[in-house]
């Protein structure tokens, strides 16, 4: 694909909710994001993260299924990616979200997680872009992550904010 051609399709077009829910968790301080697809989708996600987040590129990587695995399913590249993220000893936390191709295969990939056993609570989530655009992704793992927020002690005259990262004020890819 040229340049151009990526250009359009990068900066013209709705970003897909994979990326935005990337977005979302690799703004999160301690996680770990990898991507249950092929490259494409990643290096997708990449080209429009990693402008705007220096801490991208150490944070999120790809299983890089093949078309094989379309058929046969992802686990060996779940867990070959999850060890990857165990191997470098710095995640808090990992999601691992499956893009529209993988998303579609039936894996169960939160009991891939389970199985895999890390040392960090795993997110699993659905995110392809059938799922909507950059803005609906990123909601969506943000829902993810208050689903999964344990209640903790109140400090009193205090406000929590989660849910903005450098990446989101883009605006650039907004359609409002």
């Amino acid at each position: 694909m040229s340049k151009c051609e990526f250009e359009l399709s990068c900066h013209h077009n709705d970003t897909c909710g994979l990326t935005g829910s990337a977005a979302f968790f690799a703004s999160i301080p301690g996680s770990f994001v990898l991507i249950n697809g092929p490259l494409w989708c990643y290096f997708y996600a990449m080209k429009y993260i990693d402008d705007e987040s220096s801490r991208a590129a150490r944070c999120i990587s790809c299983t890089g299924t093949s078309p094989s695995s379309l058929v046969y399913g992802t686990e060996k590249e779940i867990l070959r990616g999850l060890s990857r993220i165990q191997s470098q000893g710095s995640a808090e936390r990992v999601f691992l979200e499956s893009n529209c191709s993988t998303g579609l295969i039936g894996d169960d990939v939160k009991g891939i997680a389970e199985e895999f056993g890390g040392p960090w609570p795993v997110y699993t989530m659905d995110s392809g872009g059938l799922k909507g655009s950059f803005e609906k992704g990123f909601a969506r793992a943000f829902l993810r992550v208050v689903e999964e927020m344990k209640e903790g002690s109140t400090v009193p005259a205090s406000v929590n904010v989660l849910g903005l990262s450098e990446v989101y004020l883009k605006g650039r890819e907004e359609g409002n």
